[in-house]
């Protein structure tokens, strides 16, 4: 159900139940009609920022964005699109598609995105564009392996670096060398005995080189998989969010946000009771907290850090005379030149020179797609958590800048471990147990009437059938649970081979719940396994085309 401009209503997604099950939300030639729908609105809008039209501002965005795409993808990897490079200022006329996502060894199901990605743009001509989300935290650097037999089945975590304190993505470098450099080796080790040709092999390779190249983890580990996606014929670009937020475009977009930080805070927190409203959702920590206001502090929807001090913090915010007063209420505090009618040329300068000191200030995950689908994406593809986020976005574009939000597509699939091929042990065990819970309360039903059971079945039905007072009806519950206890010694076999089934079965299902996870990581895939799951895009796209835009007019 698709909510009117400016409302929440319910939206039921789940990820699909079996392997090689994809969801696309919506289909795709409905993704490409909206997509041009997005581009027309958008091209039109002349809501100010700060004294620069937003299609102005989205202009010089697209085209700065593709330039540090191009300049940071030809650092590692040739792509055919890398030639157009030079003629960039077309691309700000051409579709721009964008999907993005940490820099970790994620599920097939985020993988997924990257395909459609780069199928949707080569049916409209246009320029994929992956963005690399490492403004987010990086979890402990270990990814969970099974490994034994396929009936034996064990998990291990393996790391590729040792642990540290949660820092982002682009402050996190390898601190652990050697432990980086054996973790291919240490994978194919454990997942051997169950998956032949694992992708960690040629990826731990690319990895390897990489290594060469950055100290970063994030980026060695988006590299490596960006140049298996060659290997798959993929022809897309990727970027750090971290440069993109160092470009005039988005600290102008920054500057905007800041300067009617009041309002926008007002609406977000109002956007978000009424999601929890609509999802029922009782903590006020989800899908996440509400911004704060300390005095005549608000918390902004920003992180803020230093060099010295790289552990991301809130940013706060504080009118004073001539501007505001930012902090992250900790060692953090400096003054931005800036009021909501005032041009941003001034605090856009404050904020490049605060970069050159040593002070990063990025998005949370709002903002991030906010403003990547306001400043950059012809259409954005997300996963299903994206989504589930972006509801709020929506309603924060239309109820912000009084615009219609654009449209997106939700992208994922599911695939297991090819070790499973169905899960059955739990239909099985719900059959079990179903025949279990018969010969415990109907064992009559399962046992020859003869001159031992007669007595004691006709019995039960004695009981069953009589009617008795409310008060007196202990009696007769008492009654048949006594018949029925009688009765168990009549079908203590078939009673024991069901239980032996059950054990079987419990097994089995343990095995699947391990092995039929759809959490793994991509890398502990064979490629024969991913590509008929993936493959298939390019014919889902085919429809995709730039002709659809004849549909797609407002």
């Amino acid at each position: 159900m698709k909510a009117p401009a400016g409302e929440l209503v319910y939206k039921r997604l789940r990820a699909p139940a079996l392997s090689g099950e994809k969801l696309l939300d919506p289909a795709l030639p409905a993704a490409v009609q909206g997509m041009w729908r997005n581009a027309q609105q958008l091209s039109e809008t002349a809501y100010d920022v700060q004294g620069r039209s937003l299609h102005e501002l989205r202009a010089a965005a697209r085209l700065d964005a593709c330039r540090l795409a191009a300049q940071y993808t030809s650092e590692y990897r040739n792509l055919p699109s890398l030639k157009r490079a030079s003629n960039a200022a077309t691309w700000t006329e051409q579709p721009l598609l964008l999907s993005g996502h940490q820099p970790w060894l994620f599920h097939p199901g985020v993988w997924f995105k990257n395909f459609v990605l780069s199928e949707i743009t080569r049916g409209v001509h246009g320029t994929a564009l992956n963005v690399i989300i490492d403004n987010d935290l990086c979890p402990s650097p270990s990814i969970t392996v099974p490994n034994g037999s396929r009936t034996q089945v064990q998990l291990a975590h393996l790391a590729c670096d040792q642990n540290t304190l949660p820092l982002p993505f682009e402050e996190r470098a390898v601190l652990d060398d050697s432990a980086f450099s054996t973790f291919g080796d240490r994978v194919v080790d454990n997942i051997g005995p169950l998956v032949k040709n694992p992708l960690i092999k040629p990826l731990w390779v690319e990895a390897l080189l990489a290594a060469k190249r950055t100290d970063n983890l994030g980026q060695r580990l988006a590299q490596a998989r960006h140049q298996l996606e060659a290997r798959w014929n993929m022809d897309t670009f990727e970027v750090p969010l971290s440069h993109l937020c160092q470009t005039e475009s988005f600290r102008w977009f920054t500057v905007h946000l800041l300067a009617h930080l009041p309002r926008f805070v007002l609406l977000h927190n109002r956007a978000l009771e009424e999601y929890r409203i609509v999802n029922r959702i009782r903590s006020q920590a989800h899908p996440f907290p509400n911004l704060k206001q300390r005095e005549e502090w608000l918390e902004a929807p920003f992180w803020v850090w230093t060099q010295l001090d790289p552990q991301r913090r809130a940013l706060h915010i504080r009118h004073v005379d001539r501007g505001l007063e930012l902090s992250d209420h900790h060692a953090f505090r400096t003054f931005l030149p800036l009021d909501q009618d005032r041009l941003a040329d001034d605090a856009v300068e404050q904020l490049s020179k605060l970069s050159g000191t040593g002070v990063t200030i990025r998005p949370r995950a709002v903002t991030t797609t906010m403003s990547i689908r306001l400043l950059l994406a012809d259409l954005f593809i997300h996963g299903i958590g994206g989504d589930k986020y972006d509801q709020l976005t929506d309603v924060l574009i239309t109820r912000f800048f009084g615009i219609h939000p654009p449209s997106f597509l939700t992208a994922t699939a599911t695939a297991w471990l090819p070790v499973i091929k169905s899960k059955t042990a739990t239909v099985s065990l719900r059959n079990i147990n179903r025949q279990l819970r018969e010969l415990r309360f109907h064992a009559e039903r399962h046992i020859k009437s003869d001159k031992n059971t007669q007595a004691l079945i006709a019995e039960k039905h004695k009981w069953i059938h009589t009617n008795l007072p409310r008060g007196q009806r202990l009696s007769r519950h008492r009654g048949i649970e006594t018949a029925n206890v009688e009765l168990q010694r009549f079908v203590s076999d078939q009673r024991s081979a069901l239980q032996e089934q059950r054990q079987r079965a419990l097994q089995q299902v343990r095995r699947e719940q391990v092995l039929g996870s759809r959490e793994y990581a991509f890398c502990l895939f064979p490629e024969e396994t991913l590509q008929p799951l993936l493959a298939n895009v390019a014919d889902l796209a085919e429809s995709a085309t730039e002709n659809d835009r004849r549909t797609a007019e407002p």
